[in-house]
């Protein structure tokens, strides 16, 4: 890993940056999940290209699902579990719910034509169930105090908890965090 305009000033950073062993990190095929106690995906579009079909992130999802081990998978993290698939194909997480970004969300960000991959239609045509971040998308928001129940159109409904105003005089959903 190269770093570029090293000043005098941060120099020793980018010298005791390189002493760590995440400067350096291991590359997937290489991971033993035994090794390990949880796993966390972050948000990160690259795993729409890059992990949502590699075979050695589906052997380390396989083995944590398995021991029922945690799994974190955050925002477009989310499509890194679409390659973990078992024997006869089935989705591993097939029983499973998962939040990630919608359809409405990911339609209005440029490039949507060219995805690989849509999560919320992979998740949905493979058994399990799927809400997205309304954040955009036509709905009902019903302020509770110091979180907000999204009623969602179809009925359904998730959660999201921030700085709401509790005397119900904010009414920008965009200052809410979406859970």
């Amino acid at each position: 890993m190269e770093f570029v305009d090293v000043t005098e000033s941060n120099a020793r950073w980018v010298q005791d940056f390189r002493l760590k062993a995440y400067a350096s990190p291991a590359k997937l095929e290489s991971i033993d999940g035994a090794r390990y106690h949880a796993l966390l995906i972050p948000s990160c579009p690259g795993a729409l290209t890059d992990l949502a079909s590699s075979g050695s992130l589906a052997r380390i999802l396989q083995h944590f699902h398995s021991e029922s081990k945690p799994i974190c998978a955050v925002g477009h993290g989310v499509a890194a579990l679409c390659c973990a698939t078992n024997e006869d194909r089935s989705w591993v997480f097939d029983s499973y719910s998962l939040t990630g970004p919608s359809v409405c969300e990911l339609v209005r960000a440029p490039g949507f034509a060219r995805l690989p991959l849509v999560v919320e239609d992979f998740v949905k045509d493979s058994g399990a169930c799927f809400s997205g971040e309304p954040r955009g998308c036509p709905l009902h928001l019903q302020k509770m105090g110091w979180g907000a129940s999204l009623l969602q159109p179809g009925g359904e409904a998730s959660w999201a908890l921030g700085s709401i105003d509790p005397h119900g005089t904010d009414s920008d959903p965009d200052r809410l965090t979406y859970c």
